[in-house]
């Protein structure tokens, strides 16, 4: 399950390095986790490009999206479980 973990914060890091640092501040106001200040247009560009376990079926990726969730440290990370279940509830 880490591996996936990291394989996002992987995904993340190069959107990390051009956050932009007043909405990363703004961002760290508004919650108690790490905050990369990555903007929503850009976490869901990586959310659409997909993962290694993308194509797994639904009841395994629960398990990795869960962990994710419950694992993550970090803001935008945790965003990416999110975005999962949103774009399963509208299916």
């Amino acid at each position: 399950m880490q591996k996936y973990l990291k394989e996002i914060e992987q995904k993340l890091i190069p959107y990390a390095a051009k956050a932009d640092k007043p909405y990363a501040d703004f961002r760290r106001l508004c919650t108690n986790y790490d905050v990369y200040g990555i903007r929503l247009p850009q976490l869901r560009e990586v959310f659409g490009k997909g993962f290694l376990f993308s194509h797994l079926p639904h009841d395994e990726q629960i398990i990795i999206w869960n962990f994710i969730w419950k694992q993550s440290k970090n803001h935008e990370v945790m965003q990416m479980s999110l975005f999962y279940f949103e774009a399963r509830a509208r299916k």
